[in-house]
């Protein structure tokens, strides 16, 4: 009885959380966000792929071993942000922060910024990539997966994915 108590206590915890301050975990494809890196936008030794809203760290897993030279993963659910940890604790130049990735400011070595936002959302997310675009002086990719910017015009679409060019 005991242990069926705790279940539900994580349970609640895990979506109170997730209800209170941001839309559910939903993970990305691991073939779509392949594609995604090797189709819409060719990562390589030069990219630092940033990902919003990281989850359990699948998409810089895979950046990585698609030949980006780091990434950051940004992830407000501390359940997520520890399986994520754990999760890239073995690759090099790729890290986790915990917060609100509206608000914090993302490396200067940044190329590519990936998120699996929603509607509601990914507005906010284009105009913040476009604010570190400004801050950091250079042209910036951002990867939406699923979700187009509305009123704004992709680079490329891979079926899946949308490309925006922001400067």
């Amino acid at each position: 009885m005991m242990i069926l108590w705790s279940f539900i206590a994580v349970f609640v915890l895990f979506m109170g959380w997730v209800v209170f301050f941001g839309a559910p975990w939903v993970p990305s494809h691991r073939r779509d966000v392949k594609k995604a890196f090797s189709e819409l936008y060719k990562l390589d030794k030069k990219d630092f792929v940033v990902d919003f809203g990281a989850g359990d760290g699948k998409v810089l897993q895979i950046a990585s071993k698609m030949g980006a030279k780091g990434g950051l993963g940004i992830e407000l659910n501390p359940l997520l942000y520890l399986v994520a940890v754990v999760r890239l604790a073995c690759i090099k130049n790729t890290r986790m922060k915990i917060g609100n990735y509206l608000q914090v400011k993302i490396p200067e070595e940044t190329t590519v910024v990936y998120v699996f936002g929603d509607g509601r959302d990914i507005t906010k997310v284009y105009n913040r990539v476009r604010e570190e675009a400004r801050r950091l002086d250079k042209t910036l990719f951002l990867i939406s997966y699923a979700f187009p910017v509305p009123k704004k015009k992709e680079e490329n679409f891979d079926g899946t994915s949308y490309l925006y060019r922001i400067q």
